[in-house]
C-alpha cells in the first residue's frame, strides 16, 4: 500500500556512549515503552548495507493499544459486537535512519504521530532499550 504524506528530516543527536552501531542495534531489537493508554515500539526494522557500511536502516515507529477494542459483525445473530484484540496498532510512522549523515526521515501521521511526538517516542524507545545506560549525560 502506498503511503503519501509529509515527511520530516531531523538530525540525530547522540549523547554519552550511544553511537551509531548501538543506535542501529536498538532499532533492530527495541524496547516497548508505555505512555498513557498506548505502547510504542519499533517494528519492521531492517538494515541495508553496502560495502560493509550501514547505508540506511528502515523501520516503523508503531503506536499500539495493549488491549484494543475492535467492532466486528456476528453474522449468525446479525449484530455488531466489540472484541478485545491485544496489541492493536493505532498508527505507525515509517522512518529511515542514515548513519553517514546522522539524520532520520520520518512520516508525519496526522492526529496520531506528529513531528514532536515522533521525536519524543523514538528517543524514549532507544533510551529504554539500553535502560538509559548509554544515553545519560
Amino acid at each position: 500500500m502506498e503511503r503519501r504524506g509529509r515527511y520530516y528530516l531531523s538530525r540525530v543527536h547522540k549523547y554519552g556512549q550511544l553511537d551509531s552501531s548501538k543506535l542501529i542495534a536498538a532499532i533492530n531489537k527495541p524496547a516497548t515503552v508505555v505512555t498513557g493508554k498506548y505502547a510504542w515500539t519499533i517494528t519492521d526494522a531492517f538494515s541495508y548495507e553496502s560495502g560493509g557500511v550501514n547505508s540506511y536502516v528502515f523501520g516503523k515507529l508503531s503506536k499500539f493499544s495493549p488491549q484494543g477494542v475492535v467492532k466486528v459483525v456476528d453474522d449468525q445473530q446479525k449484530i455488531q459486537a466489540n472484541r478485545v484484540e491485544p496489541n492493536l496498532i493505532e498508527a505507525s510512522s515509517s522512518f529511515v535512519y542514515v548513519p553517514a549523515f546522522e539524520v532520520v526521515a520520518f512520516l508525519h501521521v496526522w492526529n496520531q504521530i506528529e513531528r514532536e511526538v515522533f521525536a519524543k517516542r523514538f528517543a524514549r524507545v532507544i533510551e529504554e532499550t539500553y535502560g538509559s545506560f548509554f544515553c545519560r549525560m
